[in-house]
């Protein structure tokens, strides 16, 4: 699906609050949404970053606070800074080539955050393990097991991320609200960030692995 500019800031208001600090971040300008001059809007905890394109018509720079919609000081990352985070050469990639794939594997990573959840787990870890030419979510907690098949790779890499259950839910959950038509999972090395990708959509999601900082 293609979303016009009031489906975005649709999509925008529902889910911001997922990717925004909370209010006991000592930095409240990450509790907010930017407006950048080209009508791009980010969002970001420091831990994962969400940003969509073509939000706003207004070249206004602003930051207002993600639920509220209080208008918030402070220095928000630069457009510069944003880009280089999301843009990279990535050694290898997943391709979610329809809405049908990117629910089903939302579904999965709602299975391993209501598990962690259940479990009473402190980091609520779950796990992308690339195994040869396939991907894996992984959950294996006080004897619980999980493996699901997320898709095939462009090409073989044998390494494991660790992420918290939330934020990976969150990335793939807008996704499936926006009923993008396909996604691409981008990767380097298990301590770098993976980030997800609707071209068609310019909706970007970057999730740091546990343990990481931007």
């Amino acid at each position: 699906m293609i979303l016009n500019r009031s489906q975005k800031q649709e999509l925008l208001t529902k889910h911001a609050k997922f990717f925004a600090a909370d209010k006991n971040a000592t930095n409240k300008v990450f509790q907010g949404i930017r407006y950048l001059k080209d009508g791009t809007a980010c969002v970001t905890d420091t831990h994962t970053l969400l940003r969509i394109k073509d939000v706003s018509s207004s070249t206004e720079e602003r930051t207002i606070h993600a639920i509220t919609g209080a208008e918030l000081e402070g220095v928000f990352p630069s457009k510069d800074s944003i880009d280089n985070l999301l843009y990279w050469n990535q050694v290898n990639q997943i391709t979610l080539e329809t809405s049908a794939q990117i629910e089903l594997v939302t579904k999965y990573a709602r299975i391993a955050q209501l598990i962690e959840k259940e479990l009473k787990s402190y980091d609520k870890i779950v796990k992308v393990a690339l195994n040869k030419a396939n991907a894996f979510l992984q959950v294996s907690d006080q004897g619980v097991e999980l493996n699901v098949h997320l898709g095939e790779l462009a090409q073989d890499q044998n390494e494991t991320w660790s992420f918290n259950a939330d934020y990976l839910y969150n990335a793939f959950n807008i996704f499936k609200s926006a009923k993008s038509n396909s996604i691409v999972i981008k990767f380097r090395h298990q301590n770098d960030a993976i980030v997800l990708r609707d071209e068609e959509n310019g909706i970007d999601v970057l999730i740091l692995p546990i343990r990481s900082r931007m």
